[in-house]
C-alpha cells in the first residue's frame, strides 16, 4: 500500500507531463503532427528493419534457399511457434524455429526458407520480408503524405488567422 501511495503522485504528474506534450504538439501542429509521429514509428519499426534483412539477404552471399517441412505449430504466448525441418547441401538435417506463422499453415506442409550458412538456424520464410516491407512501407508513406497535407493546411490556417487578426488591428 506504501508503494501505491508512493508512485501515486509520480504516475499523475508523468501523465500530466503527457497531456501537456500531446496539447503542445496539437496546438502548434494540429493532427499532422501526430500523424507525422506515428508514420515514422511504422517506417522505423516495419519497413526499415524489413528492408535491412532484405538487402543482407540478397548482397551478402551468406543466406541459400531451401525447402523444409513443418514438423511442429505450437500456441506461443504471442502468436504460434512454426518449428521446421530442413537438409542443407551437406547433408546434415536442421531443425528451427521459423520467424512467422502464416494462416493455414499445418504439420506436414512444405515450404520455402532461406538459411544463413554460417548459423543454419537463423531461417526466414521466402517472402516474409518482402510482403511486411511493402505493408508498411506503403502505409507509413501514405500517412507521412497525408500528415505533410495537414501540417500545409494547418500552417496555413496559422498564417490567415494571423493575417486577420492584423488586418483587425489597423481597422
Amino acid at each position: 500500500m506504501a508503494f501505491v501511495q508512493l508512485a501515486f503522485p509520480i504516475v499523475c504528474k508523468i501523465k500530466g507531463v503527457i497531456m501537456n506534450f500531446k496539447y503542445t504538439i496539437l496546438r502548434k501542429f494540429g493532427i499532422g503532427g501526430f500523424l507525422i509521429i506515428i508514420s515514422l514509428v511504422i517506417l522505423m519499426s516495419g519497413f526499415f528493419p524489413n528492408m535491412i534483412k532484405i538487402i543482407e539477404r540478397n548482397t551478402s552471399g551468406e543466406y541459400y534457399q531451401t525447402t523444409a517441412n513443418i514438423v511442429a505449430i505450437s500456441q506461443a504466448r504471442r502468436g504460434h511457434e512454426v518449428t521446421v525441418s530442413f537438409n542443407i547441401p551437406d547433408s546434415q538435417k536442421y531443425t528451427a524455429l521459423l520467424d512467422t506463422y502464416v494462416e493455414g499453415m499445418e504439420v506436414g506442409d512444405n515450404v520455402e526458407i532461406y538459411y544463413q550458412q554460417s548459423n543454419p538456424t537463423n531461417i526466414t520464410l521466402k517472402g516474409n520480408q518482402f510482403w511486411q516491407a511493402v505493408l508498411f512501407g506503403s502505409s507509413g508513406g501514405i500517412l507521412l503524405v497525408i500528415s505533410l497535407i495537414l501540417l500545409k493546411r494547418h500552417k496555413l490556417k496559422n498564417n490567415s488567422d494571423s493575417l486577420t487578426s492584423q488586418m483587425s488591428d489597423f481597422s
